[in-house]
This record gives C-alpha cells, sequence and structure tokens, in this order.
C-alpha cells in the first residue's frame, strides 16, 4: 500500500502550520494520564481517537505539509522499483542500478526487475547521512586545530 498526497494548497498549508504548533508543543510537554489520547472532530457526531504512538508522525506530517511539501507514506515492509528508490535517495537510476550491483544496497530479482525493501534503503540511506556526519565532524575537528576560520 502507498499512499501519495498531492501538493499542499494554501488553505491546506495554512492548517497544517496551526496543527503543526499545538501538537508540537503537546508533544514536547509531559502528558498526564487524561490526555494520552489523541482525538480528532471530523463533524459535530464524529471523532476518531488516534494512538499515542502516531503523535510524532502526525506532528511531522503537519510540519512538510505547512511547509508546502508532498508526502509518500510507505509501508516499512513494502517492495520499491529501482526508479522509485533512486527518487527516494535522490540519485539517477543508472546510478542506484550501480549501488545494487555493488553490493551497497540488497535488493532481489523479481523476472528481470530489480526490488529494493523499503527498510533496506532506509537503512543505507541512515548509514550514508551518519557517513556525511562524521565526515563533517572530523573536518570541523581538524579546522579547529588548525585555526582556520570559515
Amino acid at each position: 500500500m502507498e499512499a501519495v498526497l498531492h501538493e499542499p494548497t494554501s488553505e491546506e498549508k495554512r492548517v497544517a502550520e496551526e496543527a503543526f504548533r499545538t501538537l508540537e508543543v503537546l508533544q514536547t510537554t509531559e502528558p498526564s494520564k487524561e490526555r494520552r489520547k489523541l482525538q480528532v472532530s471530523i463533524d459535530d457526531t464524529t471523532t476518531v481517537t488516534i494512538p499515542e504512538s502516531a503523535l510524532e508522525f502526525l506532528v511531522e506530517l503537519l510540519h512538510q505539509m505547512s511547509r508546502g511539501k508532498a508526502i509518500t507514506l510507505l509501508p516499512v515492509d513494502s517492495e520499491l522499483s529501482t526508479q522509485q528508490a533512486a527518487d527516494m535517495l535522490n540519485v539517477s537510476r543508472p546510478h542506484l542500478v550501480k549501488l545494487l550491483e555493488e553490493g551497497k544496497i540488497p535488493f532481489t530479482k523479481v523476472g528481470k526487475h530489480r526490488r529494493i525493501r523499503t527498510e533496506d534503503l532506509m537503512d543505507y540511506k541512515e548509514k550514508k547521512a551518519q557517513q556525511r556526519r562524521d565526515s563533517l565532524k572530523k573536518l570541523t575537528e581538524e579546522a579547529q586545530k588548525l585555526d582556520v576560520e570559515y
């Protein structure tokens, strides 16, 4: 299952920003036992209870919407095509195929098509992000040792 939300309108961005600010405050304060259930009113007669564990996700969703970003929701156990995976990494499809063939990201073949598990792609993405953070930290330390101004 994949759900792709459209690019938010200016009214949706405004409402998302307002909801984001409210929920962000609630998320950062220590919730009391009485406030553990998040309820959303659909209309005057319908209220939906949302699990507390979904609050962090909902806050991030609203934050991205308020910034005008379109959002894609994918289950962790889903499989992606090479084009979908390349789009998520913001690289070309040929570059992604090269990473797959080098064994940097696990994949399976369905016929002649490669499929990448979302979880494996996110692991790779996080590993690369950690490597960038480590490199930046190392460069910063070197610059400080050398008293380089930047």
